[in-house]
């Protein structure tokens, strides 16, 4: 069996790979043959060091291309393409000792390779050297054939699907960031098993996993299951009909951790295709575990300040009934009831003070009897 390292270099195609970084891994002979370099100048150096562009308008404009490309291929872990890019060759330096360059154009696609994971962990690069098709395209206005007319035309047309891919993966750039970024919880679940398709960083802190794509929520949640809320996702993706959830207990057990006890309001939407069929679930919502322990403080604390106050109401009246029966004149009641109060308010002031927690009793002690004098 001949060796794929053998194959690799007699590919006639011209191939390099590269790293993650855009660090140069190996190439085949046909790409050194292209390249006019050698196999030793050009291993472990970086891909924008070891060809350089003039620094130019077009050698700017040439490398922020040709970067973006191979940026999408790793970022995206999908096929990218350049129909064309010029992208100018070094040459022997001129008499002044600058670098000269000549003007090439080529067609790229960058292939990510991953490992068993599914983790990028390089790029294969794949150029065609088109400059003599480019520059009959140039002659388009001096074109003697049916031929090259045809050929300058389909190079316009490629340039514009290009312009078209490159605003298209831009758009899509920015609402994968805007869905990842989202202060909300996002995801997208399909088919009858809900199987994870998207997860946003919110509903993945919120689960305390981050290895959910791929997975049915089954299998991936199992604690929900008994908790209703996969109940909810097979009413969704059956009827048609969105469910609105608030203030929604969830107990979540990730990996490792103690199980955490969350509140949520959710909305789960349904997904359908062009024809009506179901086939997902969009779930959307926000974590409200701290506005509902608030309002439930909130509510002990109502509830302990309604028992304090009737507390209190019951003690004066009280001391109004004891007041009453020792002194019917109306002036020493009421000069005996207010010290009795005033006493009553000093007491509440010191337990204020301790936050009702450790007031001194002997001090209690002296401000409610002061008004009752010795005995």
């Amino acid at each position: 069996m001949i060796p794929f390292t053998d194959l690799f270099d007699a590919s006639p195609n011209p191939y390099v790979v590269l790293d993650p970084s855009f660090r140069i891994l190996g190439m085949n002979a046909a790409y050194l043959a292209g390249t006019g370099r050698a196999r030793d100048e050009l291993v472990g150096r970086a891909m924008f060091e070891a060809f350089p562009t003039p620094d130019t308008d077009v050698g700017r404009e040439s490398r922020a291309l040709l970067e973006e490309s191979l940026r999408r291929a790793v970022e995206t872990g999908e096929r990218d393409s350049l129909a064309l890019i010029r992208y100018d060759l070094p040459t022997a330096a001129g008499p002044d000792g600058k670098p000269r360059y000549e003007a090439r154009y080529w067609s790229a696609t960058h292939s990510p390779l991953k490992d068993d994971q599914g983790r990028v962990i390089g790029v294969l690069q794949h150029t065609v050297d088109v400059t003599d098709i480019h520059q009959m395209r140039q002659a388009a206005a001096r074109a003697r054939t049916v031929e090259e007319a045809r050929t300058v035309d389909l190079l316009r047309r490629a340039e514009a699907v290009q312009e078209t891919n490159r605003e298209l993966n831009r758009e899509r750039r920015f609402l994968r960031d805007l869905f990842r970024q989202a202060p909300g919880f996002m995801a997208v679940v399909n088919g009858p098993d809900h199987v994870f398709e998207l997860a946003n960083e919110a509903y993945l802190r919120l689960i305390g996993r981050d290895d959910v794509v791929g997975k049915p929520v089954r299998v991936v949640l199992p604690e929900v299951v008994g908790q209703g809320f996969v109940d909810l996702l097979d009413q969704v993706y059956v009827t048609g009909e969105a469910y609105t959830g608030e203030g929604v207990r969830l107990t979540v057990n990730a990996p490792g951790a103690a199980p955490q006890e969350r509140y949520v309001d959710f909305l789960y939407h349904p997904l359908r295709d062009d024809t009506g069929r179901p086939t997902g679930v969009f779930v959307q919502g926000h974590d409200v575990t701290e506005r509902m322990l608030a309002d439930r403080r909130q509510r002990l604390l109502l509830d302990e300040l309604n028992h304090r106050v009737k507390n209190t109401l019951a003690t004066v009246q009280s001391i109004a009934g004891q007041t009453a029966r020792g002194h019917r004149e109306p002036g020493s009641f009421r000069q005996v009831f207010e010290s009795r109060i005033l006493a009553l308010s000093k007491t509440h002031d010191l337990l204020t003070a301790s936050h009702w927690e450790g007031a001194d009793f002997a001090e209690i002690a002296r401000q409610e009897l002061a008004p009752y004098g010795r005995r």
